[in-house]
């Protein structure tokens, strides 16, 4: 993700970029990543984003991470159930 002056760009492997006018739609509920108008925009975005990290290369190597740790646990069900929270539960309902 860049947000740069009035736009933010978000870019996914293997996916479509968004491009949002956060001065216009401030709940990013309008993609201009396909409209031809803003076309330079996105390249210009893409460069940015290319200038910190490679995308598909830093993709690559977290799929490759959790390919490894789910092959420590011998498979992806052994895995999935370790009972490790996957995500911070609600506040009031511990994690039993």
């Amino acid at each position: 993700m860049i947000r740069r002056g009035k736009y933010k760009y978000n870019y996914y492997v293997d996916y479509e970029p968004e491009l949002f006018d956060l001065d216009a739609d401030q709940e990013e509920t309008t993609n201009l990543a396909g409209d031809a108008a803003h076309a330079s925009t996105v390249k210009e975005y893409h460069g940015y984003l290319l200038k910190i990290f490679d995308p598909e290369k830093t993709d690559r190597a977290a799929k490759d991470d959790k390919n490894e740790l789910v092959a420590q646990f011998s498979g992806p069900d052994a895995a999935f159930n370790t009972h490790t929270p996957g995500a911070t539960p609600v506040p009031g309902q511990g994690h039993e």
